[in-house]
């Protein structure tokens, strides 16, 4: 692992040395520093009215909670309708053995 790690180190000097010697440093255009500098400091962020936030979590979380009822009810109609299906097995099984004692 140290081995690697130190090839790892020795190729990225490769790396630096090739690219300090084929590229220069390029001094900026003063036009973009200052179109640059001005766009940042002018930059606004946009306001949204705190209304327009309120209803839309009061309807996101309308529709959630919808969901998570209607997710709920459905799990417990199969939930009663596999233990009623079960108790009725188990009620025709009981029959059939007392029918068939043999």
């Amino acid at each position: 692992m140290g081995k690697k790690r130190n090839q790892y180190r020795s190729d990225l000097l490769d790396i630096e040395t090739i690219l300090q010697s084929s590229l220069k440093p390029v001094s900026p255009r003063p036009e973009f520093i200052q179109n640059l500098q001005r766009g940042l400091m002018d930059y606004t962020f946009p306001q949204i009215e705190s209304s327009d936030i309120e209803l839309k979590k009061i309807i996101l979380f309308g529709i959630v909670g919808l969901t998570s009822l209607v997710f709920i009810l459905s799990l417990w109609v199969r939930i009663i309708v596999v233990i009623i299906s079960t108790l009725g097995m188990i009620q025709s099984s009981k029959q059939k053995k007392t029918e068939n004692p043999g």
